[in-house]
Protein backbone atom coordinates (compact mmCIF):
# COMPACT_ATOMS: atom_id res chain seq x y z
CA UNK A 1 0.00 0.00 0.00
CA UNK A 2 1.52 3.36 -0.98
CA UNK A 3 2.22 5.72 1.83
CA UNK A 4 -0.02 8.73 2.03
CA UNK A 5 1.23 12.11 3.08
CA UNK A 6 -0.78 13.99 5.70
CA UNK A 7 -3.26 11.13 5.93
CA UNK A 8 -4.54 11.64 2.37
CA UNK A 9 -5.05 8.69 0.09
CA UNK A 10 -4.06 8.74 -3.58
CA UNK A 11 -7.74 8.53 -4.60
CA UNK A 12 -8.50 11.57 -2.45
CA UNK A 13 -5.70 13.57 -4.11
CA UNK A 14 -6.93 12.51 -7.56
CA UNK A 15 -10.46 13.61 -6.67
CA UNK A 16 -9.20 17.07 -5.67
CA UNK A 17 -7.09 17.37 -8.82
CA UNK A 18 -10.06 16.35 -10.99
CA UNK A 19 -12.35 18.84 -9.26
CA UNK A 20 -9.87 21.71 -9.63
CA UNK A 21 -9.12 20.78 -13.24
CA UNK A 22 -12.82 20.77 -14.14
CA UNK A 23 -13.27 24.13 -12.44
CA UNK A 24 -10.30 25.54 -14.38
CA UNK A 25 -11.77 24.28 -17.66
CA UNK A 26 -15.15 25.92 -16.92
CA UNK A 27 -13.49 29.20 -15.93
CA UNK A 28 -11.38 29.17 -19.11
CA UNK A 29 -14.46 28.48 -21.23
CA UNK A 30 -16.36 31.30 -19.54
CA UNK A 31 -13.52 33.78 -20.07
CA UNK A 32 -13.30 32.72 -23.74
CA UNK A 33 -17.03 33.27 -24.28
CA UNK A 34 -16.93 36.66 -22.57
CA UNK A 35 -13.92 37.71 -24.66
CA UNK A 36 -15.62 36.62 -27.89
CA UNK A 37 -18.79 38.49 -26.89
CA UNK A 38 -16.80 41.68 -26.29
CA UNK A 39 -15.10 41.41 -29.68
CA UNK A 40 -18.39 40.68 -31.42
CA UNK A 41 -20.13 43.57 -29.64
CA UNK A 42 -17.46 45.90 -31.02
CA UNK A 43 -18.13 44.59 -34.54
CA UNK A 44 -21.88 45.09 -34.10
CA UNK A 45 -21.33 48.70 -33.02
CA UNK A 46 -19.36 49.32 -36.22
CA UNK A 47 -22.06 47.55 -38.30
CA UNK A 48 -19.53 44.92 -39.39
CA UNK A 49 -21.60 42.01 -38.12
CA UNK A 50 -22.37 39.24 -40.60
CA UNK A 51 -25.97 39.23 -39.41
CA UNK A 52 -26.33 42.90 -40.27
CA UNK A 53 -24.64 42.49 -43.66
CA UNK A 54 -26.78 39.48 -44.61
CA UNK A 55 -30.05 40.82 -43.24
CA UNK A 56 -31.44 41.98 -46.63
CA UNK A 57 -30.74 38.58 -48.21
CA UNK A 58 -32.29 36.75 -45.27
CA UNK A 59 -35.40 38.94 -45.34
CA UNK A 60 -35.82 38.34 -49.10
CA UNK A 61 -35.44 34.60 -48.55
Amino acid sequence: MPSAKNGATPDFDLHHFDRHFRRAVWITALITVIGAALIYADKVDDERSAFIRWRPQVLRF
